[in-house]
């Protein structure tokens, strides 16, 4: 009467046990409302799972539910951000995920795998209707209690970045032996064909992206090389990559032919970087510092990514000049590939001249054969500092050089990721920042120091990178550091028909993961015999060491089956008459049940099954005798698909037997009910029948045939003897 409302509310399942109250009042104003229900007994759900030795990417999984009342239903998350409902034992490929139809984010209806509407939605839903049908005064608080329902998650399927792009790829940084979290840290990306299908990215790969693990953050990547044909080689920028995490990751989407070009190149790389050179057929700077080269001499060739210039070591050099952003004085990191041919007093990348002109170098020398990393304080020749590596001078095999420069601190030089060496003493607190450009492969005023060999990437930092940094760059540009949705959590949530939920979770690592045995058979057959049992038969699976047999998509605990050397049995028994059953069977290669799936349905076993009814039992029977000399026998018209035996014993009706057949398979019936007259009897006897049916040459059981009995109807006369 005040127009206040107390809200109960529990749940009720399938077996008719109850939750217990849930109670709130103005519209559910608490969060936790729990009304699950104490179910005596939960499902008991495992899987086992395969990789197919023709795709490394294609695995079968094969599952094992118990307890519960079936049907069960079956939903997959693939931990890839795709899913499927209803398989038993479903085949994915992992290489090319798609997006499930009209999912996007936030739309939750898409995202709920089209499932009926729980008993308790839908109660709640109907009461809902019925409060708002009484007026607009109870509309707020309508909306409120709308807004608290539950609502299912589908975890496949929330936190797709963009429903416009079709497919996505997961990579996985190993960052575990590094003690450093990685801010704002460049990965390249090395893309070929055993990692993203070109058939379904532009042809120059404008629709790529590349999102963080959220599923909402878009990344600044840039392409330096797209080949369709081979090796593509994409950078991004990763806001964090986490410390001593091998599970940190970020998302490839492609698959939308209308989208732009997503390239932000210049965002890819921090402020810290002040000039940043691919040297891919081209001298440009990525940063945004403009610091542009000017080619003289050197040419194209295959680097250590994508492309690299050759250097002749007697005049070839690239120029990048001298802006304000190459006049460093404080900390810096100087990187680049290089492979020499010959070994001499080589620049790798200089900011130096002659006397008075010293500022840094990173080259190598022939006297000690070492790579060397200098600076100076006042620009004086034999006024700088040196720190040599540990490590000699190799040719004709591609390396990663870095120095680094800590004022007042250290000058450290590192290889292929590694601290090599670090001078700590008589370090200054500035460098000499000279007048003069910094060159890749030469210095000014050397007529000597020319590069013989190749270079490729190369960059410049206003800070002092650390160990775990160029540790990491060093994976990331070999190819270490990331790996490509190769190990995923896959997990199976069966349902049964009481609503009893279970749920199993597994890792599978496609890198490593069991092979599928070459199981290959051909299911011939499902035949009837009889009324209450179905003939299967099956090719023997040369690996196989067991069979699973699915009876309408549940399977058969421990069938008695037999193989020989060419084929397998079974023999369904217990069946109902009249009745339509499929069947489907997995070949299982060894005790731990990973398997391959039946070669002809293609792994979809939900397509694949053969069905088969057992005969029908005849019905209706009825024996009677009101004619002298006959006993009529009338029993139900089955169709014109069935003839029927007649089965006649004078002893008893628990001994009719086989070799009491009368009317072997040849009596059929016309229209109407079917009638056989017998006039092979005794006066004054009693005489018991049965009656099978027979369809496709296999007749009903004997056993269960419906059985009538009747006296004949005439007098007997006393025999001499008697009278």
């Amino acid at each position: 009467s005040d127009g206040n409302y107390f809200w109960r509310v529990r749940a009720k399942d399938g077996l008719g046990l109850y939750s217990g109250w849930a109670d709130a009042d103005q519209g559910f104003g608490g969060d936790d409302v729990d009304l699950k229900v104490n179910s005596p007994t939960s499902l008991t759900v495992d899987f086992d799972w395969c990789i197919s030795p023709s795709n490394p990417q294609t695995v079968q999984f094969t599952s094992f539910v118990s307890g519960g009342t079936e049907p069960y239903g079956y939903d997959w998350n693939f931990g890839d951000g795709s899913s499927h409902s209803s398989l038993t034992n479903p085949t994915h490929n992992f290489q090319n995920e798609t997006r499930v139809a009209g999912a996007s984010t936030g739309n939750i209806e898409a995202q709920k795998h089209e499932k009926a509407e729980t008993i308790f939605e839908s109660f709640f839903k109907n009461i809902l209707n019925i409060i708002k049908s009484a007026g607009d005064l109870l509309n707020r608080t309508t909306e409120k209690i709308i807004s608290r329902l539950p609502i299912e998650k589908a975890e496949a399927q929330t936190g797709w970045w963009n429903s416009n792009w079709l497919y996505r790829q997961k990579i996985i940084f190993n960052n575990s032996s590094s003690s450093e979290n990685l801010d704002n840290f460049p990965v390249l990306v090395k893309l070929n064909s055993s990692r993203v299908n070109y058939n379904q990215t532009q042809n120059s790969g404008q629709d790529i992206r590349l999102v963080d693990a959220d599923g909402a953050t878009l990344l600044a990547h840039e392409i330096e090389k797209w080949d369709e044909s081979g090796d593509s080689y994409v950078w991004v920028k990763v806001p964090r990559i986490d410390a001593s995490s091998n599970t940190d990751h970020i998302w490839l989407y492609y698959g939308n032919p209308s989208a732009p070009d997503g390239q932000n190149k210049t965002a890819v790389w921090d402020a810290n970087y002040v000039g940043v050179w691919h040297l891919h057929n081209d001298f440009l700077d990525s940063t945004l510092n403009d610091n542009d080269g000017s080619n003289n001499g050197s040419d194209d060739v295959l680097g250590k990514i994508a492309d690299g210039q050759n250097f002749n070591g007697t005049s070839d050099y690239i120029n990048v000049g001298n802006k304000p952003s190459l006049r460093l004085t404080g900390a810096m990191t100087v990187e680049a590939w290089g492979v020499l041919d010959t070994v001499e007093n080589r620049r790798l990348v200089a900011k130096q001249g002659g006397d008075y002109n010293r500022s840094w170098s990173l080259n190598t020398e022939r006297d000690d054969g070492k790579y060397h990393f200098m600076i100076s304080s006042d620009g004086v020749e034999g006024h700088g500092v040196t720190s040599n590596s540990a490590i000699s001078i190799g040719t004709n095999t591609w390396s990663y050089w870095a120095g680094v420069y800590v004022p007042s601190m250290a000058l450290k030089i590192y290889v292929n990721g590694n601290l090599d060496n670090s001078n700590t003493a008589g370090i200054p607190s500035s460098q000499y920042n000279n007048n003069l450009d910094v060159w890749i492969g030469a210095r000014n005023e050397c007529g000597n120091c020319w590069w013989d060999g190749k270079i490729d990437e190369v960059r410049i930092s206003k800070t002092a990178r650390s160990s775990d940094w160029l540790a990491a760059q060093y994976k990331s540009m070999s190819d270490t550091l990331n790996t490509y949705a190769s190990s995923l959590g896959v997990t199976l949530t069966a349902t049964d028909s009481q609503g009893r939920v279970g749920v199993k979770t597994k890792t599978i690592d496609l890198a490593s993961g069991p092979s599928c045995s070459d199981t290959s058979f051909n299911f011939n057959s499902v035949l009837p015999l009889g009324s209450s049992q179905l003939a299967l038969n099956w090719d023997t699976a040369a690996a196989a060491t067991s069979y699973t047999i699915y009876r309408n998509g549940s399977p058969l605990a421990n069938p008695s089956y037999s193989c020989a050397a060419s084929s397998c049995s079974y023999t369904d028994t217990g069946l109902l008459p009249g009745t339509q059953y499929s069947y489907y069977i997995i070949a299982q290669p060894s005790a731990t049940k990973n398997s391959t799936s039946n070669p002809a349905c293609d792994g979809a076993v939900s397509t694949c099954s053969l069905s088969a009814s057992t005969g029908n039992v005849v019905t209706g029977l009825n024996v009677s005798s009101n004619t002298c000399g006959l006993i009529r026998v009338v029993w139900d018209n089955l169709g014109d698909d069935y003839s029927y035996h007649i089965y006649k014993d004078i002893t008893n009706v628990n001994n009719v037997g086989s070799g009491d057949e009368i009317m072997a398979a040849s009596y059929t019936c016309g229209a109407g009910d079917c009638t056989f007259n017998d006039k092979e009897i005794i006066p004054g006897e009693i005489y018991y029948y049965k009656v099978t049916s027979e369809s496709e040459g296999v007749e009903s059981e004997l056993s269960s045939a419906p059985t009538g009995y009747a006296h004949s109807y005439c007098y007997r006369a006393p025999t001499w003897e008697e009278r």
